[in-house]
């Protein structure tokens, strides 16, 4: 009788874990995609532009620091922006970061890899 009231409780926690481990991650995400959709739509009120466009713009203007930058590529990525995939790629150089004088190489190379996995589908992107 003890052993089986222990065994309820025991699968009750566990599912209320697993559940709040669940509602935590969906709510991470949401609030990052959420995020870099703001800071997109922010760069696209400005340039009067769409967001993938704005944030290219962002890029490739002297008015803003390497920190909106990286910001901007970071919201490329989240955003799975696919029209800046070859912009993307021709920042990219693979070198250590110099984050006091460059774009960071990180933060390139992670949005590029989150578009990429985005345009070759949920089975290829695990090869």
């Amino acid at each position: 009788m003890m052993n089986s009231k222990i065994k309820r409780v025991l699968i009750f926690t566990f599912t209320i874990f697993l559940f709040g481990l669940i509602f935590i991650y969906i709510g991470l995400r949401v609030w990052i995609w959420t995020d870099a959709n703001k800071y997109a739509e922010k760069a696209s009120l400005q340039f009067k532009t769409d967001k993938t466009e704005a944030l290219l713009i962002l890029l490739d203007s002297e008015e803003y620091t390497l920190k909106e930058k990286n910001k901007a590529i970071w919201a490329l990525g989240v955003l799975k922006e696919k029209k800046a995939l070859l912009k993307l790629e021709l920042l990219y150089t693979g070198e250590e970061c110099q984050h006091d004088s460059a774009i960071c190489q990180y933060e390139l190379r992670k949005a590029i890899h989150k578009i990429e996995g985005s345009l070759r589908g949920p089975l290829q992107a695990r090869n």
